[in-house]
């Protein structure tokens, strides 16, 4: 424990002062020989019992004879037990010790009438004699030397005690006696009339309230604000500023421990509703406590003279934590629950409220439910997460309704799913059962389905899914957005739905007016993917993309799917450089929340992207990157789409053994039925035709068109299996079968499009016998190609295939200048780009962070919890996590230990340059 001994110099001017000014009275009382006495008024902590040994220390050097007393607050009802205290001073010369103890013996024999029912002190005839011989043992002591009686803490004094004091000072008129009364004031004294007295009778009066001088020691520069000027807790700030470690630490923890546990009850009540809630005002006080409007401004009176320099409430945020510390555990808990009750019975802000219930732990008011999952949207919204979920839990431990566990157990799911998407499993089996015992709303219903397919539970999803529609189309629940977005979702990207849940047919589109933008993302590309006209779909997709924003809609927890299909309704109608662009702008605006797996995700389509686009470079990075960011079991069902763009990206760019290494990666079984599947089985016949494994290829191909076909969904804008499958059977010397199976590609639905078009010309190409229909073949894949949507690296195939022609019919010139073109495409396409930058300049970015914000990234970077950081800088929870939300945009990184691995050293050093500068 620290020695708060080791710093006495914190007020020792002060000390000096006061000291001063009691000698000043003694040596007046020696010198003219009569009687003072003198009141002390000192509160907790401001040096009272350190003057009064400095006032000893200085008066014995003068021979005066000391006789000390402190009592205790046990002793107020033991009749003359400061008086004992006094004559067993050790200076005392014995003789007259056992005179006076005599004496003492007799009157205390002689008075009845003492109770604690009657605690004054008579005086007459039953006593007189001892008493008289009393005061005349004491005179023949102040005669032979100056006598100074000191009662400590008199306010604890017994009221005998203090009379036979009072008696002797006004029988002894002409002797040099001083009485020291010094007293720590109570709000509510035990002898009112008693001290009055004193007072009355006092010859002068001296109040300790001085601040000490701690220069010397360089504290931090709050010092001031968190002590109020109060000299112990001064002192202790000081024991702990050199012992160094947590500040304010243990010396301050204990000091306020102890006023904690010496005060008035009453006053400890108000203050600990202070601490508790720094927004109560005395109407929430007197209510609390209990007690009057007048109380309470007399205890927040005497709670400003103990803190001079804080002269009104709230109190500062670590002595604030400091007094909660020292109250007992169940104590601090009823103090935050009645705290609670009263704020929201007087209709303050909820995240008041909350905070108060978050103290407690727990709060079994019906009502505390609603508010909890009101701060949890908030803090869900704000990219907050361990704050929601905490909230959550927190208000599960209350009374709730079998509705309000189901939602609470899919918000679990859903701040599980931004970042930790295999974590959401572990919440499936009771969310499937409260969707299907009726408990779900739609939004939870949708994002119940929503979680279940991600991870390719198509089984429970489909019951869930059915439960719904069938409501739906029996009238028991209503035909909203929420279902038509799930349906729509689920035909889009899980077709095997469709068969398992018949009862989706009956879920049909939105009247228009009904349409909202999060439908709107969602039934975009799905007319799209289904063959219908293009363009006004884009225009939908560029309208979502422009006005939409993800956190619309905290409730929803800000649905990504519509944004998403917005961007791919872009790709699948051939607009790649617009989708390129727009998915450039999502990365950005979902790399400054805090939800890896939106930010996996849209890394995923940017990769999609850039294969069609023909950037294999571009492909491989933003692949790894959406891996990387959230692991593959967190991937579920769509890790076919990451793992298909590596792998064509890896085909492109000559990396075969990492091709067979990524292929290698485990796959879920139910992959096939969704479209991260048909985009995976296209990769992998890919990999296939690029080792000359035609048949290989040909029977992914093929089995990729047949679950197309079976789905409905055989559109060239979804996987173009026809193209692949024709070049493998011209491979296998089947020319007919290519030519056949490209004339069907080009009939369908967006069979038009550019990057389909211009390949299939030169399948056609290819196959063709006469040199001059290849040339015209390939002169309008590389017109084709050539436009903005088309894929550079197809280009560049078209372009070495139409050289070829050109020599062929031998037109050399030509096929040269062709040739080199080709070769400077291919170049081009191939060229190294650097993987995204995820990282700022560290320099740049860390010097952006306010002192506040620089605190919070140390302590989190150097492996602190939320609790711990909160507690070291006497913030709350909730701060400390708008603190990280803010630091994380900041600094561009997406988890904990980003902060710690890219920027701790950085931190660090921009900490100790900012504690130098203040």
């Amino acid at each position: 424990m620290t020695d708060l001994s080791a710093v006495d110099g914190t007020d020792r001017s002060a000390l000096g002062h006061d000291v001063a000014q009691l000698m000043a009275v003694h040596d007046r009382c020696v010198r003219e020989s009569r009687p003072a006495l003198v009141t002390v008024v000192a509160h907790a902590g401001h040096g009272k019992t350190r003057t009064l040994d400095g006032l000893t220390r200085r008066v014995e050097v003068d021979g005066t004879l000391v006789l000390r007393a402190s009592p205790t607050p046990g002793e107020r009802q033991l009749a003359f037990a400061v008086i004992e205290q006094l004559l067993a001073t050790p200076a005392l010369e014995g003789p007259f010790r056992c005179r006076l103890q005599a004496q003492l013996n007799e009157i205390a024999a002689a008075t009845p009438q003492l109770s604690s029912e009657r605690p004054s002190f008579p005086i007459g005839t039953a006593n007189g004699a001892p008493l008289r011989e009393f005061f005349q043992v004491f005179a023949e002591l102040a005669a032979q030397t100056p006598v100074m009686a000191i009662v400590d803490d008199f306010q604890d004094a017994d009221p005998p005690s203090v009379e036979l004091l009072l008696h002797i000072g006004r029988r002894l008129r002409h002797l040099p006696l001083m009485l020291v009364f010094a007293e720590r004031p109570e709000l509510m004294p035990a002898h009112p009339e008693l001290r009055s007295r004193v007072v009355r009778e006092a010859t002068d009066h001296l109040r300790l309230s001085v601040v000490p001088d701690v220069s010397e020691y360089g504290l931090p520069a709050d010092w001031l604000d968190i002590s109020g000027g109060n000299p112990g807790l001064v002192r202790a700030l000081v024991c702990d500023h050199l012992a160094g470690g947590r500040w304010p630490g243990d010396a301050f923890d204990t000091t306020v421990s102890g006023w904690v546990h010496s005060q008035d009850p009453l006053l400890v009540e108000v203050v600990s509703v202070l601490a508790a809630s720094p927004a109560s005002d005395r109407d929430t006080i007197t209510r609390l406590v209990g007690i009057d409007r007048d109380t309470v401004d007399r205890a927040l009176t005497f709670l400003a003279e103990g803190l001079p320099a804080r002269p009104e409430p709230p109190l500062h945020p670590a002595l604030a934590a400091a007094v909660l510390r020292a109250l007992p555990a169940d104590r601090r808990v009823r103090l935050h629950q009645d705290v609670a009750r009263a704020l929201y019975d007087s209709g303050a802000e909820g995240d008041l409220v909350v905070d108060q219930i978050v103290a407690a732990g727990h709060s079994d008011d019906e009502w505390a439910f609603a508010l909890l999952w009101t701060a949890a949207d908030r803090a869900l919204a704000a990219g907050r997460l361990t704050t929601a979920m905490d909230l959550l839990r927190l208000g599960l431990r209350g009374k709730v309704t079998d509705r309000q566990r189901a939602r609470a157990l899919v918000a679990f799911a859903r701040i599980e799913y931004r970042n930790n998407p295999a974590g959401a499993r572990r919440y499936f089996g009771r969310m499937v059962e409260a969707a299907l015992n009726g408990h779900c709303e739609d939004r939870d219903l949708s994002a119940t389905v929503k979680y279940l397919l991600w991870h390719g539970a198509y089984g429970p999803a489909a019951r869930v899914l059915d439960f719904w529609c069938t409501a739906v189309a029996d009238g028991r629940r209503p035909a909203c957005e929420e279902v038509r977005k799930t349906v729509a979702w689920s035909r889009f990207s899980h077709f095997q739905l469709v068969e398992m849940v018949p009862s989706m047919a009956a879920i049909g589109p939105a009247p228009g007016a009904a349409v909202t933008q999060r439908l709107l993302g969602i039934q975009a590309v799905s007319n799209v993917v289904a063959g219908a006209p293009a363009q006004p779909w884009i225009s939908d997709a560029e309208q979502i993309l422009r006005h939409s924003r993800l956190s619309d809609d905290p409730s929803l927890g800000a649905s990504l799917e519509p944004l998403q299909g917005a961007i791919l309704t872009l790709l699948y109608a051939g607009r790649l450089d617009l989708a390129a662009q727009r998915a450039d702008e999502l990365m950005a605006r979902v790399a400054s929340l805090d939800a890896v797996t939106w930010l996996a995700a849209v890394s995923s389509v940017r990769a999609e992207i850039a294969v069609r686009r023909g950037e294999p470079q571009l492909a491989v990075n933003y692949a790894r990157r959406a891996l990387k960011l959230i692991d593959n079991e967190s991937w579920g069902v769509m890790i076919g789409l990451p793992l298909a763009s590596l792998v064509h990206g890896l085909i492109e760019t000559g990396q075969h053994e990492e091709v067979a290494r990524t292929l290698a990666v485990p796959v879920p079984d139910v992959l096939f039925g969704s479209r991260p599947g048909l985009i995976y089985l296209g990769a992998r016949a890919a990999a296939a035709a690029a080792q000359e494994d035609w048949h290989g290829a040909l029977r992914d191909y093929e089995r990729c068109g047949t679950i197309m076909r079976n789905n409905g969904i055989d559109l060239p804008a979804v996987e173009n299996w026809r193209t692949g499958a024709a070049w493998a059977h011209l491979r296998l010397g089947r020319p007919d079968l290519a030519v056949a199976l490209v004339q069907e590609l080009l009939e369908l639905p967006g069979g038009d499009l550019p990057g389909v078009r211009g390949p299939a010309l030169r399948v056609l190409a290819a196959a063709a016998d006469q040199p001059k229909a290849r040339l015209e073949l390939l002169s309008e894949a590389v017109r084709l190609l050539s436009e903005e949507s088309g894929s550079r690296l197809e280009l560049s195939r078209a372009l070495h295939d139409l050289s070829q022609a050109h020599q062929d019919v031998g037109q050399g010139s030509r096929s040269r200048m062709l040739a080199e073109q080709a070769a400077r495409r291919r170049a081009s396409s191939l060229a190294p780009v650097a993987p995204p930058d995820d990282t700022p300049a560290v320099a740049g970015a860390v010097a952006t962070l306010s002192e506040a914000e620089r605190r919070v990234a140390v302590l989190a970077a150097t492996g602190n919890t939320n609790r711990a950081v909160a507690d070291a800088l006497f913030i709350t929870v909730s701060t400390v996590e708008q603190h990280l939300t803010r630091i994380y945009r900041k600094l561009n990184v997406t988890r904990r230990r980003e902060l710690t691995t890219k920027f701790r050293q950085e931190l660090m050093a921009a900490d100790a340059v900012g504690q130098r500068s203040s």
